[in-house]
């Protein structure tokens, strides 16, 4: 009776799960808003999501980035005259607020500013003109949130355009004392309990039993609680996007069944999707590397610098502009570039979806990026699988992948046409593998290779070196055994490629904008070349290798130490076996030398753009997937010898994800902050 055994689980899991929440609520809460910025840590725009109506932080100018140094000394903001602070989800009761605020006039007169608490008669405020700190006494709404919308006459400034109402300087939240009972708020409780029957399903209906869901349902409560107790206001934010983001999870995992069910009718995919339990798994996987991606970009406090640049790019696009050119910063070389619209291409159709206003675009690039970038795990493990891998290796391939910290800096800064182009370049490297279907639909081969060139010039230039590397490795092999089907081989794939790239070329980089671009990077290059601080722009052989090195083993490389040693030791492994000729690895007889070139173009391409630009190419986010592919099979074999292999390869891999989940946590909390 399973239907009878999830509805009991359910009940009992709401059950504990508010009582858990309710009880995570008896811990006070006290809240210091510096606004405008915090004149210790340096620390800016932690103020904003909980703020409407009011003007950037102050003092500002361009030109001085130690904005603590300007006058007056400390920070504020301009309120406009109808201005709101809303916090939500701090509890129920009533709360202390103490705030420093000003009337802002140079000539000393006061402002009357009335503050309508929700749900309460309002109060009228006199602001002196001079920073002076007001105590009030404030109930809560009723869902437990504290909104307080403020009306300040206007004040029109000679030298400022702006609509000015008064100057707030900090704000501080307590708690009543005495009170024996701090009530939840009941409309965060509701918003929780929402988001963990969601998580439930999710979990039921992709890999788990009742009891395992049941599990990792109660983890999840008591996370939430903990977090409820411990960081309240960055949770009670987020809530409603969390619903939101698991019902989409939902959606995406509903219509995944519905294809399932429609392959299932045809006899030759009845095969392929017979087996539950792997493709559960992996579906669950794509997921959590979508919910993970997605969230962290969704939630209020992080801040972009490069989304709303895609998000126009993303709207000349569909007025019928497929030529774009971005300035690029002086560490890759700087001046005018190519950037091709290969993910705004994917993307557009979106737009019909969600809108074509600029946050509607927003949105678009930021879930459209993130499904690209989730679905890569998809890739990895059918290059595992189709490499003789059981399920067990490609699934660990493909959890490598789940929080790749590289890839997770790039969202956090806006850099979608990179992840995203990364995303639908892969497909060329992985079909590399399918020898019998790139010689029956070599057709797929060529669009996918034209997607790849098209997607973004940084992956398309590692795309290209990682081809020729493959090219050169198969003429290598070639020469060293001799047969007229590799020979015929190996110059249907030299025609393939040659000729895709002949036509990209011709048809989209030779267009006049382009030429010109080039022509003028050229000549700025010789320029630069003959000026004696020439030097400077090129970087020792010596100084590149070392770099190379740094960048793989050293921790502030992003490049996590535990997937790259295991990679460089999976992939002699790949090779010790090859020649063995294991029956487990020996049609995988592609893997290696894939790899291989995927190492060598990528290592050129750090050479040859190192030596003129110290950020040539995003080389390591293009490395990444090849980590995951070769330590996957080498961690698997380690786990297998007894019980301290497990235990090691256990906390590798866990150590791995939490680094990861770390970085991309304090990189949304500190990015432009």
């Amino acid at each position: 009776m399973p239907l009878r055994d999830d509805a009991i689980a359910l009940c009992w899991l709401s059950l504990l799960s508010l009582a858990l929440w309710a009880l995570a609520y008896q811990q006070p809460l006290w809240l210091t808003l510096n606004i405008g910025g915090d004149s210790v840590t340096h620390r800016r725009e932690d103020d904003a999501p909980f703020l409407s109506g009011f003007h950037a932080s102050e003092p500002a100018d361009r030109q001085v980035a130690e904005w603590w140094t300007l006058p007056p000394g400390y920070s504020y903001r301009w309120a406009t005259p109808e201005a709101t602070i809303h916090l939500p989800g701090v509890g129920g009761g009533r709360w202390l607020i103490t705030l420093d605020a000003s009337s802002g006039r140079p000539d000393g007169s006061p402002s009357r500013s009335t503050w309508q608490p929700a749900e309460q008669p309002p109060l009228t405020l006199l602001l002196a003109a001079e920073f002076r700190t007001y105590t009030l006494l404030l109930p809560a709404t009723a869902a437990g949130d504290l909104t307080i919308d403020m009306q300040t006459e206007a004040y029109q400034s000679p030298t400022d355009p702006r609509d000015l109402g008064f100057a707030l300087r900090s704000w501080q939240l307590a708690p009543t004392q005495g009170d024996w009972l701090r009530w939840p708020a009941w409309g965060q409780l509701a918003w929780l309990l929402v988001a963990l029957l969601l998580f439930y399903g999710l979990a039921r209906g992709l890999v788990l039993w009742w009891r395992g869901a049941v599990l990792l349902s109660s983890a999840a409560a008591l996370l939430l609680a903990s977090l409820l107790a411990w960081t309240r206001l960055p949770l009670t934010l987020f809530t409603p996007a969390l619903v939101v983001l698991l019902a989409l999870c939902g959606l995406l995992a509903l219509g995944v069944a519905a294809l399932t069910s429609c392959l299932l009718s045809v006899p030759r995919f009845r095969s392929l999707v017979a087996l539950r339990w792997p493709y559960g798994a992996l579906l669950a996987l794509v997921l959590v590397a979508f919910a993970l991606r997605l969230g962290g970009m969704l939630h209020p406090h992080a801040i972009f610098s490069d989304h709303r640049l895609h998000a126009n790019n993303l709207l000349e696009l569909g007025l019928g502009s497929v030529f774009f050119t971005e300035g690029l910063p002086a560490e890759a070389g700087g001046g005018q570039a190519p950037y091709p619209p290969g993910s705004y291409i994917v993307l557009n159709p979106l737009t019909l979806l969600l809108g074509a206003d600029l946050e509607s675009r927003v949105l678009v690039m930021q879930a459209g990026t993130a499904l690209l970038d989730s679905l890569v795990l998809v890739l990895l493990w059918a290059m595992l699988r189709q490499s003789a891998a059981s399920q067990r290796v490609a699934l660990l391939g493909a959890a490598l992948y789940l929080l790749p910290p590289l890839l997770l800096a790039s969202f956090s800064i806006g850099e979608y046409a990179n992840i995203g182009g990364q995303a639908l370049a892969l497909p060329v490297l992985a079909l590399l593998l399918w020898r019998r279907l790139w010689w029956r639909w070599h057709g797929l081969w060529l669009a996918a290779l034209g997607i790849g060139l098209l997607s973004h010039l940084g992956v398309a230039l590692s795309l290209l070196l990682v081809l020729a590397a493959f090219w050169l490795l198969e003429l290598v092999r070639l020469l060293r055994r001799y047969t007229a089907a590799g020979r015929q081989a190996l110059v249907r794939f030299s025609l393939a490629l040659g000729s895709t790239v002949v036509l990209v070329l011709l048809f989209y980089y030779t267009v006049p904008l382009f030429v010109a671009t080039f022509a003028a990077r050229l000549h700025a290059g010789a320029a630069a070349e003959a000026t004696p601080t020439a030097a400077a722009h090129y970087s020792p052989l010596g100084e590149t290798l070392w770099y190379l090195l740094m960048a793989l083993v050293a921790p502030e490389s992003r490049l996590l130490p535990i997937v790259v040693l295991a990679a460089l030791t999976g992939l002699a492994w790949l090779w010790q076996q090859r020649r063995r000729g294991t029956p487990a690895v020996t049609p995988a007889t592609g893997l290696p030398w894939l790899l291989s070139a995927w190492w060598l173009g990528t290592g050129l391409a750090l050479v040859a753009t190192f030596l003129l630009a110290r950020q040539g190419v995003r080389w390591q986010h293009f490395l990444y997937p090849a980590l995951c592919l070769s330590a996957a099979p080498v961690l698997w074999c380690l786990s297998q010898r007894g019980r301290a292999g497990r235990i090691v390869v256990i906390s590798g891999v866990l150590l791995t994800l939490l680094q990861g989940l770390l970085f991309w946590v304090l990189q949304l909390d500190d990015y432009l902050h």
